[in-house]
């Protein structure tokens, strides 16, 4: 551990005394960030609005007997704030309580009688009809008492409404219940604003919001150059670089940058080193789909800018050829149907078998055209023969004459210990044919999936350099704008 720590203290100095070498010093002046910093402030009028405005009003006709709150008073939830005179329901109340009771007596005595004419039926001193007309009074007596139990209920609570309680925590804002008025159904009591649950409506002044409108693409042509960068050095990367040939990474980084960077990077920089986006990011070749999601969006609101942003015509195709369509046909196939011009660019892959999509038959305003180098196939030969294809590289390797050969020579071997180590040399034959074999597949499917081949059968109209890929897209679409 010690000479490990040794060995990184002897790095460090010498990077730090080579970097302190290959730089100048530069002077520098330390200041506070607060005296520097200026803060922006603006006012506006504003109206704060409660969320919940309510009137509480009576629900039964009674007499005001006592207020509680009066306008200005802060309340709680559940608080009591009003009383009416529950005289009178306290007396209906009691009347449904007593009327309840009467009718479990009268269900009662209709039982004792049910029973007495049903002994009585059985010796035959009641008839069927005198049967039947106690068994009906037994039934009525029990329909009494679930109306008589509603009954209670509901004086219950409407004795219960005589309390007005608040709803939420808040203010009295209005009064208009007066001790010993006489107040009806729906008649208003108080008037409550919720003060825990508001909102603030301000409008912004036509000053400030002029400049918010000029601030908001404050930069917004530096980010798209900054995208068209990667972008272009992502491509040329992919599609045109040549480890062998006389230019370094950075010399093709640099070339990007003169082409369409505004403020050049200082030299010691070295981005590239660090864009995982196109190699463990899951973008290799395809940064370019960030400024793509932007270009269809806006080319798509292009067309209500041109018919009209309220235009109905222009909503139904929208509606019938994007919204209503969900994911039944190809997103791309949508997007020409509603808009009805492309221009569809191959950088390094795409799925032949969904060509069709794209085919000029169906779509005569579209133009495809592939980069030189790129393939017909979303996937790789050999990720399509490790994954897609692993079964016949399995067949091919197990008819290969070494492993049939190295296979029968452990059959023939009686000794167990040579039997067993000549099926060890055979799984490591067979390991050594099957990569062999998924190299010959993956070079098939390339050969069969190529741009080139796609280019004779006429899905694509013309292969490009990658360096004429951008003039000639501008140049296309401007044809078809």
């Amino acid at each position: 551990m010690q000479i490990k720590k040794v060995n990184f203290a002897l790095f460090a100095g010498v990077f730090l005394a080579a970097t302190v070498q290959a730089q100048q010093a530069v002077p520098v002046q330390v200041q506070a960030l607060s005296t520097v910093l200026v803060e922006v402030e603006s006012s506006a009028q504003a109206e704060v609005r409660s969320l919940n405005s309510s009137t509480l009003s009576s629900e039964v006709t009674a007499v005001v007997s006592e207020v509680l709150v009066d306008v200005g008073h802060e309340v709680h939830h559940g608080q009591r704030l009003l009383e009416l005179d529950t005289s009178d329901y306290q007396l209906a109340l009691a009347q449904a309580e007593a009327n309840l009771e009467a009718g479990k007596a009268q269900k009662m005595q209709a039982d004792a009688r049910l029973k007495r004419a049903r002994e009585l039926s059985e010796k035959q001193y009641a008839s069927a009809d005198d049967l039947l007309a106690r068994e009906t009074e037994l039934m009525t007596a029990a329909a009494q008492i679930q109306v008589q139990e509603s009954n209670v209920a509901l004086a219950r609570h409407n004795l219960e409404k005589c309390h007005i309680v608040a709803p939420f925590d808040g203010a009295v804002d209005q009064r208009w219940a007066q001790v010993g008025a006489y107040v009806t159904h729906g008649s208003p009591l108080l008037s409550l604003v919720q003060t825990d649950r508001f909102e603030l409506d301000a409008r912004i002044p036509d000053e400030l919001y002029a400049r918010m409108i000029a601030a908001r693409n404050f930069q917004s042509g530096m980010q798209f150059v900054r995208q068209l960068e990667f972008s272009l050095f992502d491509m040329r990367l992919h599609g045109a670089y040549d480890p062998d040939g006389g230019k370094t990474v950075q010399q093709v980084l640099d070339e990007v940058r003169a082409e369409v960077a505004v403020v050049m990077s200082p030299a010691f920089n070295r981005f590239q080193n660090g864009f995982s986006h196109i190699f463990a990011g899951g973008y290799a070749a395809g940064y370019y789909s960030y400024k793509w999601a932007e270009v269809l969006p806006a080319d798509a609101y292009s067309k209500f800018e041109e018919n009209g942003v309220f235009d109905r015509a222009t909503g139904l195709q929208f509606l019938q050829n994007i919204l209503e369509q969900g994911g039944s046909r190809e997103p791309m196939e949508l997007f020409v149907r509603f808009r009805g011009r492309i221009v569809f660019a191959v950088v390094t892959r795409y799925h032949g078998g969904a060509y069709v999509v794209f085919s000029r038959e169906l779509n005569p305003e579209m133009k495809a055209v592939a980069l030189s180098g790129s393939f017909a196939s979303v996937i790789g030969g050999s990720a399509a023969a490790a994954v897609v294809f692993s079964r016949d590289v399995r067949k091919r390797a197990a008819v290969d004459p070494r492993v049939a050969q190295a296979r029968a020579r452990v059959e023939r071997s009686s000794d167990p210990a040579e039997r067993l180590a000549r099926r060890a040399r055979l799984e490591v034959l067979q390991a050594e044919v099957m990569l062999e074999k998924q190299a010959e597949l993956a070079a098939e499917f390339d050969r069969i999936h190529s741009v080139e081949r796609a280019l004779e059968v006429g899905s694509l109209e013309t292969l490009l350099e990658p360096s004429r890929l951008r003039p000639s897209l501008i140049e296309w679409l401007c044809e078809r704008s």
